[in-house]
């Protein structure tokens, strides 16, 4: 079951939520929001308190790494096994894999607040369906139809999906 969490974790964590270990500079995990917080300064001209860009150059060279070493050293043993699992997963991805999952990540993000909720919301009942049914399964089918899953394409995965979702209302 722990297997099974994890790996259902790396799939959300590369579909959306994983883009702040891939990106850490840009302040989506909690503890690089946790330093911007002493950065929001006040605007002269409206009187509106705006926070600084997150995009904004390194103090100096290196100061990303620097970063992410510290994030993952503050990291739990469980979450750097995540990690790695994902680092290993991007690093084998076809350059048009990569550039299909930028490009949903961005989309993601440039949503609007309600419908980027919907998505993820979708998102988290999809995770607890495909849980539960790969739960069901004896341990070696589930190492099988897991790593099956992996393989497949977006739209194949839909199809995956949607076939579980059907297998259960039958049941």
């Amino acid at each position: 079951m722990k297997l099974i969490n994890k790996i259902i974790r790396t799939q959300i964590f590369l579909l959306g939520l994983g883009l702040a270990i891939l990106n850490a500079d840009e302040g989506l995990d909690g503890q690089t929001v946790q330093q911007t917080k002493g950065l929001i300064r006040k605007s002269f001209n409206d009187k509106n308190y705006t926070k600084m860009s997150l995009r904004r150059k390194s103090p100096f060279p290196g100061a990303n790494e620097v970063e992410l070493l510290r994030s993952l050293l503050d990291a739990s043993p469980e979450r750097l096994k995540i990690m790695k699992k994902t680092i290993e997963r991007v690093e084998s991805m076809s350059p048009q894999k990569k550039k299909e999952i930028k490009m949903r990540l961005r989309q993601l993000k440039d949503s609007p607040p309600h419908l980027r909720a919907h998505e993820l919301g979708r998102l988290k009942r999809r995770y607890e369906q495909l849980t539960q049914h790969w739960a069901s399964l004896q341990p070696k089918d589930r190492q099988n139809e897991i790593k099956a899953f992996r393989a497949l394409s977006f739209t194949e995965r839909e199809k995956y999906f949607k076939s579980v979702t059907q297998h259960k209302k039958g049941q």
